[in-house]
């Protein structure tokens, strides 16, 4: 496989200045329209190139600006970014950056020179200068020579997988190593993220407008309202406090007494907290709309691998909000269903075959025959076959908090919380256990934190008990999104079509269908499907949810 490494290099106003590429020793610094073009189309079509950069996604999306369309690879993608970011959680690197100067250091024992301030001018240029065509040159090099220490460390990162993991060892031939499935995905994904950023975010500025000034007008109205009844600003924490009588405005650390005393207060109040933070986002969305920022997205967001979203943060818009209607409106919206309880079924699952325990897994069997699972843990708690919507609702609250490891205390307040009834803790922690007793098996196996692994084969370093059991479920979920992403546009991508992942929230996904058929859309979604059962949820049936304005289907 030949090796292409890419380093481009752009003005304030985003206009691609070079492109530098280094092949087999030899350096080309491309400025012209032509040869970006020219360029698209080689890595569009060579399948045995192997395209290593570092933090590439950021050169391929202005590379897809300077010629105006999306640029899929046909070969490899090996970001050295990405890369660290995954050897990070295992190698004992938690106090080093991901810069290139960085793993510089770290791969070639040496200082790099970055040059700042050549980096700031080059900002105001109209055109590359001879100055930083050079520095491009020398970048390049060092990338290539951090790739191959890089690709050494991966490894022995697999050996060790293969080693003390064998039944997560989920491997796949990747730019000529055999590499976690996870790290394949992660890498590959790099190229589809600059997709999404080249086509963006969907929205709908007036409606958000006209919203904003609707969210305005309330927010004086609460305030006004909050100052009549109280003789106090809702920010005014301490006179809050001393007026009440209590300690603290924080519910969690109340007595029974205490909560009682500012439960009027602590309402409205909520209410305002609530408003001014969507008065936030709508503002934040409004400039994103107006061209002023683009959402910054990071694809490693967290130490499992989920994404994360910033100025604005996407992924905080509340479900009930209607700013949720205004972003992508006429995309296709879909998110997994109870995905972290399949999870959770099928890690647990791995995990004790790996240690060579026999488990009979009730949650695995429970999903393969399509059962419902919160009214299982319903019918355990309460101990009755017939179970109301109530208490159904109290089922899946239990299921959901209890996941994880939980108290009977906190999760007897958690259900108080979202249901409004008072229930025995203990009780309802006994009836999800009683429900699937390898999950119990599971938070009794784990007293610290650890080195974990995810289903896809990633290793993460957990430095507690609640992060050595939520750590492997929320990264498998990472993985699980973007491996249904990625199988669902380049299916598309083959037969012809346009569907487009646009915005990644979680367990949602907003695909851009571009006039594509329904059938055709259900047709790339079945095939996202099948490789999410086929390399990762390998015993339990994966299922989504469509949703847009005109219907709601269960797959």
């Amino acid at each position: 496989m030949r090796v292409l490494v890419l380093d481009g290099e752009w003005n304030r106003q985003e206009k691609l200045l070079l492109m530098g590429i280094l092949e087999e020793g030899s350096f080309q610094a491309l400025t012209k329209e032509e040869d970006y073009k020219a360029l698209a189309d080689r890595l569009e079509s060579e399948r045995d190139l192997l395209v290593v950069g570092h933090n590439i996604r950021s050169d391929l999306l202005m590379l897809m600006k300077a010629i105006g369309k999306e640029v899929w690879i046909a070969g490899h993608v090996w970001d050295t970014m990405i890369g660290q970011m995954v050897l990070k959680q295992k190698s004992g690197w938690e106090n080093r950056g991901y810069s290139l100067k960085n793993l510089i250091e770290i791969y070639l024992g040496k200082g790099f020179e970055e040059k700042e301030e050549l980096r700031e001018r080059a900002l105001d240029l109209k055109e590359a200068s001879q100055e930083l065509i050079d520095y491009n040159k020398k970048d390049l090099t060092l990338t290539y020579q951090v790739f191959l220490k890089q690709r050494d460390f991966f490894k022995a990162y697999t050996e060790e997988i293969k080693r003390d993991w064998k039944a997560f060892a989920n491997l796949k031939s990747y730019a000529g190593i055999p590499l976690p499935i996870s790290v394949a995905i992660e890498m590959k994904f790099v190229n589809l993220l600059a997709i999404s950023e080249f086509y963006g975010v969907q929205l709908e500025a007036d409606l958000i407008r006209a919203y904003k000034e609707e969210m305005e007008k309330q927010l004086i109205r609460f305030r006004m309202e909050f100052k009549e009844r109280f003789r106090v600003e809702a920010g005014q924490v301490k006179k809050l406090q001393a007026m009440l009588g209590v300690r603290t405005l924080d519910k969690r650390k109340q007595t029974e007494e205490e909560k009682e005393k500012s439960k009027e207060v602590l309402e409205l109040r909520e209410k305002i907290t609530k408003l001014e933070k969507e008065l936030g986002l709508a503002k934040a969305l409004i400039e994103v709309a107006e061209g002023k920022k683009r959402p910054e997205v990071r694809q490693i967001g967290a130490p499992t691998g989920r994404m994360a979203y910033a100025e604005p943060n996407l992924q905080q818009v509340p479900r009930d909000s209607k700013l949720r209607e205004y972003i992508n409106k006429d995309c296709v919206k879909m998110d997994f269903a109870t995905i972290e309880l399949r999870l959770a079924g099928q890690y647990v699952k791995q995990l004790f075959k790996n240690l060579g325990i026999e488990v009979k897994s009730e949650l695995v069997k429970a999903l393969q025959e399509g059962k419902d699972l919160h009214t299982i843990t319903s019918q355990k708690i309460f101990g009755k076959e017939d179970i109301s919507k109530e208490e159904r609702q109290i089922g899946k609250a239990v299921n959901f908090a209890s996941l994880y490891g939980i108290t009977p205390e906190s999760l007897q307040e958690t259900v108080y919380n979202n249901t409004g009834k008072q229930l025995d803790g203990k009780n309802l922690l006994e009836g999800f256990y009683q429900s699937y007793p390898e999950l119990r098996k599971w938070h009794l196996l784990v007293k610290e934190g650890g080195t974990v692994i995810t289903l896809g084969g990633r290793l993460i370093k957990a430095k507690t008990r609640n992060e050595a059991l939520n750590y492997p479920i929320q990264a498998s979920g990472a993985e699980v999104l973007k491996l249904f992403s990625l199988i669902v546009y380049t299916t598309a991508r083959s037969l012809g079509l346009k569907v487009i992942p646009v915005l990644y929230i979680h367990d949602e996904v907003h695909f851009l269908t571009c006039n594509t058929k329904e059938d055709d859309i259900h047709r790339v979604l079945q095939e996202g499907k099948r490789a999410v059962e086929k390399f990762l949820l390998r015993d339990v049936p994966f299922e989504y949810e469509i949703k847009n304005q005109k219907e709601v289907s269960h797959v």
